[in-house]
């Protein structure tokens, strides 16, 4: 990575010659799972950044990647991409992600110390209610 630079007013980071185009919302979205690196954000921006328009569907694109990620991570195909996004996101956290693990992330095939260490921060989600008939009682 050659850097950040600016063109026309638009943030962009030239990626092995490439220009991507940086949306504010992806890179908050990174940083919301405590990456800094810019390095890292700039790899990251280039994968979950879709090739074709930018707008504000960008941190959706980018949220469903990274939760379709972290279902796959977490052996849990069930889950939304929203609800794998907010589990994994506690999980990444827990385990100290953004500083033990930086390239890890959207990584096809991570270590697996990486993946039980995952699976063994995950929240246990809470069950809907179900209805119950009341129990019988003596009066």
């Amino acid at each position: 990575m050659s850097g950040e630079r600016k063109e026309r007013g638009s943030p962009t980071l030239s990626v092995e010659g490439e220009a991507v185009s940086t949306v504010p919302a992806v890179s908050a979205l990174l940083r919301s799972l405590g990456l800094r690196c810019p390095t890292e954000i700039g790899r990251l921006a280039k994968e979950l950044v879709p090739t074709e328009g930018h707008g504000e569907a960008d941190d959706d694109f980018a949220m469903t990647r990274i939760g379709n990620w972290f279902a796959c991570m977490l052996n849990q195909p069930d889950l939304s991409p929203e609800q794998a996004f907010a589990f994994g996101r506690a999980a990444w956290i827990a385990i100290d992600g953004p500083v033990r693990w930086p390239a890890v992330l959207l990584k096809a095939s991570p270590p697996d110390a990486f993946i039980h260490e995952l699976i063994g921060n995950i929240v246990a989600p809470c069950p809907p209610p179900a209805p119950m008939p009341m129990p019988l009682q003596d009066l």
